[in-house]
């Protein structure tokens, strides 16, 4: 059975990041695969709204998830939402997928939100 860890990402983490978002983009896109960019990765690990979990498998970074933290306009209270998640295409069908969305659902159940979308 293989260990998969889940995390916060931090900016140290700018370069396992940077070639997924680089297979995220490719995939979601279909075209010439892109360069990984630390740069980018970096912008998105620094960013003051999204909030990135990674999942490794056996050590190394599988996937990520990429969530926000919302004011519920109709209530005042908090929810959740699910912006972006990706595995990289040899560790699916291996419990990445659920280990994020497991992580994502954690942190609603920790803050109290309304719900998660």
């Amino acid at each position: 059975m293989s260990t998969i860890e889940t995390t916060r990402l931090s900016i140290g983490d700018a370069h396992e990041l940077a070639p997924l978002l680089a297979a995220c983009a490719q995939e979601r896109n279909r075209g010439a695969p892109r360069r990984p960019d630390e740069f980018y990765a970096e912008l998105l690990l620094n960013d003051r709204t999204a909030e990135i979990l990674g999942a490794r498998l056996e050590g190394r970074l599988a996937g990520f998830a990429v969530f926000f933290d919302l004011p519920d306009m109709m209530n005042g209270r908090r929810i959740g939402q699910l912006n972006e998640m990706f595995v990289i295409q040899d560790s699916r069908e291996q419990g990445v997928e659920k280990a994020l969305l497991d992580a994502v659902a954690g942190e609603a159940a920790k803050r109290d939100w309304d719900n998660l979308r």
